[in-house]
């Protein structure tokens, strides 16, 4: 359908304008250094996409990985929200989620050149190969490109990866020490209480925190005495904060993708995860209406007539 093939125009109209906004609000509250992030330089890619590149099977299948593996799963590792109210928090599910809707309609109801690279049959509802431009319907073809769907992702969110270490951990390492109200995603995950709470963040800070831990003579009385908040803030501030970061993020990263292979594979795997991280988003937004906004209302009466007492 023409919606679906023009889909892309219409997200580089809508995010644009959403990421000048959220960049000034982020510069105004010391925040600008998540726009390294890697789902940036993915909505960067995406626009490129649109406009440039949209017939390059290589840049295809790593965007399309990497939208629906790491980006797409972050969904459920940072708990988005649909709560249209707040601005940052509907901003944020709109990053998660609409690289995954893109290559979505890219993937299966692409035009006619993305079509031919994807290998794309005439049924959206079958599994395909390979976009090598001679694969056509395959019904079951198994395993996937790992190279081009796996690898070659990997390989570019080394890069990056390497990028944010030198940039964050090396050329701004002073200046961002130096102001704790700058923040970087890895300063957010290890002083957040709910965050040090999540469980990839306490296996990432038992797993890989614990040892340096212990290697310095803190916390070394047993692992069961020793919560993820614990070391997390041990390591905080050290040489290795960064080093534990990025393997967390490397394994993270390993594992989404992963996960995108089979959805590079089927139409219904693809529309059933996009489905389930949008009904996600809702699920949370619903939850924060009724758990969290009446507490808030309750709390702010109780202090307005505090007050007028």
């Amino acid at each position: 359908r023409p919606s679906r093939r023009c889909f892309h125009v219409w997200y580089c109209l809508s995010i644009v304008p959403l990421l000048a906004v959220r960049y000034r609000c982020y510069k105004r509250q010391k925040w600008h250094y998540f726009f390294l992030d890697q789902c940036y330089w993915v909505h960067s890619a995406l626009i490129v996409g649109s406009v440039v590149r949209f017939d390059d099977a290589a840049f295809l299948q790593t965007l399309f990985a990497v939208s629906n593996g790491p980006v797409l799963l972050a969904i459920f590792m940072w708990k988005n929200s649909l709560a249209l109210h707040d601005f940052d928090k509907a901003t944020s599910t709109f990053l998660h989620l609409m690289p995954g809707a893109v290559t979505w309609c890219w993937r299966w109801f692409g035009h006619e050149r993305a079509a031919a690279l994807w290998g794309a049959p005439s049924s959206p509802r079958l599994v395909i190969t390979a976009p090598d431009g001679r694969g056509g319907p395959q019904g079951g073809s198994w395993p996937p490109d790992v190279w081009g769907l796996f690898c070659r992702p990997l390989a570019c969110y080394c890069v990056w990866q390497l990028v944010y270490f030198v940039k964050t951990e090396v050329l701004d390492k002073e200046i961002i020490a130096a102001d704790p109200e700058l923040m970087t995603c890895q300063r957010w995950i290890s002083t957040r209480s709910s965050w040090l709470k999540h469980p990839y963040v306490e296996w990432c800070g038992r797993c890989l925190v614990l040892p340096y831990v212990r290697g310095r003579g803190k916390g070394a009385r047993g692992e069961g005495a020793v919560s993820g908040a614990l070391v997390w803030s041990e390591a905080r501030d050290s040489r290795w904060a960064g080093v534990v970061y990025t393997a967390g993020n490397f394994v993270y990263e390993s594992v989404t993708l992963l996960i995108a292979l089979p959805l590079y594979q089927s139409y219904h795997l693809h529309t059933f995860a996009l489905t389930a991280g949008a009904a996600y988003t809702v699920w949370n937004a619903g939850t924060w209406y009724t758990d969290r906004f009446p507490a808030m209302l309750a709390a702010a009466a109780e202090a307005h007539k505090s007050k007028a007492g």
